[in-house]
């Protein structure tokens, strides 16, 4: 079984990289577009919601809420679907698809707001509150980080609603493609915490340093990501409807 399992990532290594290969710069090009587009929305949206005072924390967690919802997550829709594109439909990615995924604001903007309430849960270490309230919340924002690998290439694929798309996601992760998605899941933070080492080393020059390492590594390994995630996605999905054939 773990043999198979390990052929099964190294297929899963090739084909990503061979999709990475094919749409690395549309891809570059438009997680540039979506930084740029973050950036302005917490320049903006943070000073209104976020006061210096004893709230300051939870109004943080509010306002990195609305910034998933109304721009993080179209944007990262817009990403699968360049990527998906080329997968499914053999389309070449253009950097200008990354608002693709205004189309379906909607269910996007949901999950946006659940991917930002999962990161305010899996911080939940940080919370002035008892031990077992914190270590349900990561458990459950772990979670429902697994869900989301399939959530949003789910919705820009299929086109579904919120909850038909949320049920799609959940019917994927059904074993053994759980087993494989938290396998793929661990790879792909296990190699983000090593890019991520050397900006601490970085920052004692200052933060300008900090930032552009940063800003360099999401853009060359941000694209690969994309095409990892995509690939998980149409190999669970296709898994399901083999099974559903036979």
């Amino acid at each position: 079984m773990i043999r198979e399992q390990l052929r099964d990532e190294l297929y899963l290594l090739r084909s990503s990289w061979a999709l990475y290969r094919t749409e690395a710069g549309a891809l570059a090009r438009a997680l540039l577009i979506a930084l740029v587009a973050m950036t302005a929305a917490s320049t903006l949206v943070t000073p209104f919601i976020v006061r210096d005072d004893a709230l300051s924390r939870p109004r943080e967690g509010i306002a990195s809420v609305l910034v998933a919802a109304l721009v993080l997550s179209p944007l990262t829709g817009g990403l699968f679907a360049i990527a998906l594109g080329r997968l499914c439909e053999g389309r070449p990615g253009r950097a200008r698809d990354i608002f693709v995924g205004y189309r379906r604001f909607l269910p996007l903007a949901a999950a946006g707001a659940l991917a930002g309430c999962t990161l305010e849960l899996r911080d939940a270490g940080f919370w002035h509150t008892g031990l077992a309230l914190r270590l349900i919340a990561v458990v459950i924002g772990f979670a429902a980080s697994l869900l989301l690998f399939y959530l949003v290439p789910t919705i820009v694929d299929r086109r579904l609603s919120l909850w038909a798309s949320l049920a799609a996601a959940l019917r994927l992760l059904r074993p053994p493609e759980l087993w494989r998605t938290l396998t793929a899941a661990v790879l792909l933070f296990a190699v983000w915490l090593l890019l991520e080492q050397p900006a601490k080393l970085l920052g004692r020059g200052g933060p300008e340093l900090e930032v552009l390492y940063l800003a360099v590594v999401l853009l060359a390994w941000g694209p690969f990501s994309v095409a990892y995630i995509a690939q998980m996605y149409v190999r669970a999905r296709d898994a399901q409807a083999g099974v559903a054939d036979v």
